[in-house]
């Protein structure tokens, strides 16, 4: 594929996702919160401390904002909000992503390939006011939904609490999905 071809077909994919984004932040309701834990999650990632997720989020993408244009690339900036559990604890979670759209230059069954990449931080609450902020890398790629599978590792920072205190400086595993809608579920399972 030439080069022109491959960044016109990237400026397209880059202007359908944050399309996509602002659409859904304007015209579409934000994802119903969770309303119990998920239960039953299991994961088949090894170096685990239990098969049983720590932590749970649904949130939903908005103020998405173009950082840098590259060649092949296109780094955003995104805020998200949502709620969750962690450790079975009712929480509402808030953080900002910035995130990089990187074409691979190959292509398979004839879509040109992409990956994420993001690192990103925020914080969760509990109803009775508790906060434990953390830290994040995922990467993923997306598919042929413009959906993106991801995987990173969350790291909890140290917190003199009490109901979220089993979260003080745990380090997690993450995994979940971004769909092209901009709605972002993950779950986090503790590292050994």
């Amino acid at each position: 594929m030439s080069k022109t071809k491959t960044l016109s077909v990237m400026a397209v994919v880059i202007l359908v996702f944050t399309m996509a984004l602002t659409l859904n932040t304007i015209c579409f309701k934000p994802p119903a919160a969770l309303s119990s834990p998920i239960t039953n999650a299991t994961t088949t990632i090894s170096n685990l401390t239990s098969a049983t997720s720590i932590y749970q989020q649904h949130s939903q993408f908005s103020n998405s904002k173009v950082i840098s244009v590259t060649n092949r690339s296109t780094t955003f900036e995104a805020n998200y909000s949502g709620s969750g559990f962690a450790k079975g604890i009712s929480v509402t979670d808030q953080g900002t992503v910035l995130y990089t759209v990187h074409s691979t230059g190959a292509i398979y069954q004839g879509t040109v390939l992409y990956t994420v990449n993001g690192t990103g931080k925020g914080f969760i609450r509990s109803a009775d006011g508790e906060t434990v902020t953390y830290t994040f890398q995922a990467g993923g790629q997306l598919d042929k939904m413009r959906n993106i599978a991801i995987q990173g590792t969350l790291n909890f920072n140290s917190i003199p609490t009490e109901n979220l205190a089993l979260l003080s400086n745990v380090k997690g595993i993450l995994k979940g999905e971004v769909t092209n809608k901009g709605q972002l579920t993950f779950q986090v399972w503790q590292r050994k």
